[in-house]
């Protein structure tokens, strides 16, 4: 116990839950970048043993309903740009589709819609494989200039931030579902789909092992540190 204790104890990334618009097998090129649901579950099958493959989902899959509410949003006389601030507002609208923000909530996006609170990692979840259905080009982006220390017990946490990023021709616009006041950011760089899953496994851990709310919080805690490890080995 101390020596996994050790393991975490020193140091835990989080990616903070922050609307702006502004040893495991090779990666092939096509897994560095985005995926589609398909291939990134079939990544995970190959990769990750059958306890954690259980607990595996992955983070943008939608369901045929969301599918169909995202369809509803398409316009053909509004840029992809237009239709990704239309689709952020209303995942942010209580009228809309009624979910709530929720700081602690590491939601896939069905997790999402099925239980109506997000986070900001959880927001982009479900605005990605919205997206994406409506043919926008959008990827998951890490927000370099943000960064921030925070102390829990004994254990010193870092917070980093992830958001999405919609690409319309030569320009790049984040969609960031940061419910507070910030500076606009100018520091910042597209993620794979494979670190996007890992940071949200890792989000997962670093709940279970700073709240120990279960007896058995640290080794919940280590099984998804391993997953998010073995989905992205350079984490």
């Amino acid at each position: 116990m101390r020596q996994v204790q050790k393991r975490f104890g020193l140091l835990i990334t989080v990616t903070t839950a922050f609307l702006v618009i502004s040893g495991c097998s090779s990666i092939t090129k096509y897994e560095r970048d985005k995926l589609t649901v398909d291939q990134l579950q079939a990544y995970a099958e190959r990769v990750l043993n059958p306890e954690e493959l259980a607990l595996f989902k992955v983070p943008f899959k939608i369901s045929p309903e969301l599918v169909e509410q995202a369809q509803s949003i398409y316009d053909p006389g509004l840029s992809k740009q237009k239709m990704a601030r239309k689709l952020a507002i209303i995942l942010l609208a209580q009228d809309a589709m009624g979910i709530q923000y929720s700081r602690n909530c590491n939601y896939s996006a069905l997790e999402v819609y099925e239980n109506k609170k997000a986070n900001c990692i959880s927001y982009t979840n479900l605005f990605v494989g919205m997206a994406r259905e409506l043919r926008i080009n959008v990827s998951y982006a890490e927000v370099t200039e943000v960064e921030s220390f925070d102390k829990v017990g004994n254990t010193v946490v870092y917070n980093s931030h992830i958001c999405a990023v919609v690409y319309s021709g030569p320009d790049a616009y984040l969609i960031d579902f940061a419910l507070r006041d910030h500076p606009q950011y100018h520091s910042w760089r597209a993620i794979s789909d494979l670190e996007a899953a890992a940071n949200f496994y890792n989000n997962i851990g670093s709940h279970h092992y700073l709240n120990r709310e279960e007896s058995d919080y640290v080794e919940k805690a280590q099984m998804y540190f391993d997953m998010a490890l073995k989905l992205y080995p350079d984490s």
